[in-house]
């Protein structure tokens, strides 16, 4: 194998690895603002948030990210702590099964461009032991 013909290779390798690293920094992110979502479910006026991964046309994703609307639910107060007259409080509107899912996606979207770079590192150290 000659040089200019590993050049697309490593080329191709190379991108992989940047698609895969971007794809990291989305599942971060995402793990990050549902990690907000559940710290502040119970803070009164508190905006939740949702992160939307969009493909690039140059490969690799970008996270965007984007509020929930409506913003705050209806909720009844049971014990009567709320002040409202009517018993009813708004809350911000996060369900924390929903959080725990969203979370749970994002480790496996980490894990999964995790590995793709680790793939793509030992396809190039073999590559590159084969033309040493």
């Amino acid at each position: 194998m000659t040089h200019s013909t590993l050049i697309p290779i490593l080329s191709a390798m190379d991108l992989s690895m940047l698609n895969a690293l971007s794809g990291l920094r989305a599942a971060e992110r995402r793990f990050e603002v549902s990690a907000a979502n559940v710290v502040n479910s119970r803070s009164e006026g508190y905006l939740p948030h949702r992160v939307q991964t969009i493909a690039q046309a140059q490969g690799g994703t970008r996270a965007v990210t984007v509020s929930v609307k409506p913003a705050s639910v209806p909720v009844f107060d049971y014990d009567g702590t709320s002040g409202e007259a009517d018993g009813v409080s708004q809350r911000p509107n996060v369900a924390l099964e929903g959080e725990f899912v969203e979370q749970k996606l994002a480790q496996h979207a980490f894990n999964a461009n995790l590995r793709l770079i680790e793939t793509a590192d030992e396809m190039r150290g073999t590559l590159l032991e084969a033309i040493a």
